[in-house]
């Protein structure tokens, strides 16, 4: 569940999810959660677009000594997800 001082918002052309009291093992859970609450929603009815979700997770100081780093390997991680194909999260 998200709390009070997480934050969701575009970033470039993707969606950024930033926890800021949440290691990557809980990113890695709040992702997954998310990923099932997508793909078994009724919002859509009978018009369910196909969405995919392609997650990198990387966490600050765990995995990146700076944000600069922290979102290259952010963004490291989204593409190795995107080269696996499919609903995919990758975690540092």
């Amino acid at each position: 569940n998200l709390q009070d001082i997480d934050v969701i918002s575009r970033f470039a052309a993707r969606f950024a999810m930033i926890f800021p009291e949440t290691d990557s093992s809980g990113a890695r859970k709040t992702a997954e959660k998310i990923l099932r609450d997508l793909t078994s929603s009724d919002l859509f009815k009978d018009k369910k677009p196909e969405l995919t979700l392609r997650v990198g997770i990387a966490s600050l100081p765990a995995d990146a000594e700076d944000e600069t780093s922290l979102l290259n390997l952010v963004e490291k991680n989204v593409y190795e997800s995107t080269r696996k194909g499919g609903n995919s999260i990758t975690v540092s």
